[in-house]
């Protein structure tokens, strides 16, 4: 497991379209061997490293999985009003169809794809932005072209809302590009509503594994919608809340990549 003596091995593969470890490179390779009570100390001393360095992953983990449960927890108090203060009125109960326009992305034929022209967004290109594109050279309509900053909604297989953060492209079936009507509510806001209730969305849908949402029952969804400034200053107060979990995040990262650094100088020191 350690580090030299996978290099050891490395250096004994050849490059090639098929990589190989030989027999006779592998055992005639030559090594310090400690005697066995040498050995049996460390033994000893990595298991007790690693019992360690998995207890703090296993932490780590659950910080991961605290931190994915915040930020549902922030979204669902913001639309709640339980983040800002809200005018005492009742909010009015809105239909999702009624803050925006739901344009579902043309069905792109495989014999249509090709290597020049538009990148055509499917659903894995949002999921994984490493995801390869197919790409078209053709006419398209208007409506299917995709700038950065546009909403995006994947309503099947995949249910969750995306904003784009790439060049120019279009769009493939079962993405909803969504066009929210500004004069009642902001982009950002909608963002942060669908997220927070995308559950209350999946109990709409149907379908066995490759589950999705129609229109219809996707545009009659109703929520509350709080005053256009009222939803400006809980954007302002999510923004705040989510860089700090983006912080938290970071550090949990850090200490995932030192861990695995530790387990690394322990095997080094150990062979020395």
């Amino acid at each position: 497991k350690s580090k030299a003596f996978r290099n050891v091995i490395n250096s004994q593969i050849r490059s090639g379209i098929k990589t190989e470890l030989k027999a006779k490179n592998f055992l005639l390779l030559e090594i310090n061997l400690p005697d066995l009570e040498t050995q049996i100390l460390i033994k000893n001393k990595i298991n007790l490293a690693s019992n360690k360095i998995s207890e703090l992953s296993d932490i780590e983990g659950k910080n991961e999985s605290y931190i994915s449960k915040l930020r549902q927890q922030i979204l669902q108090e913001a639309v709640q009003g339980k983040l800002v203060k809200q005018d005492s009125k009742e909010l009015p109960n809105k239909k999702l169809g009624d803050l925006a326009q739901f344009i579902n992305g043309r069905a792109f034929k495989s014999s249509e794809w090709g290597i020049k022209g538009f990148p055509i967004i499917r659903i894995q290109n949002l999921t994984n932005s490493n995801n390869y594109f197919h790409y078209y050279n053709g006419e398209f309509e208007d409506k299917n072209l995709i700038k950065r900053g546009d909403i995006l909604l994947a309503w099947s297989a995949t249910l969750d809302i995306f904003r784009w953060k790439q060049e120019e492209a279009l769009l493939n079936q079962h993405i909803f590009k969504v066009i929210p009507n500004e004069k009642i509510i902001s982009k950002k806001y909608f963002v942060y509503l669908i997220k927070a209730i995308l559950e209350k969305i999946k109990q709409k849908t149907h379908g066995i594994g490759m589950f999705h949402i129609t229109k219809p029952k996707l545009v009659s969804i109703e929520v509350n919608l709080p005053h256009l400034p009222e939803q400006i200053c809980i954007v302002e107060k999510v923004d705040k809340l989510m860089a700090y979990c983006d912080e938290l995040e970071k550090r949990v990262k850090e200490n995932q990549v030192n861990s695995k650094k530790l387990m690394e100088a322990v095997l080094k020191e150990s062979f020395k």
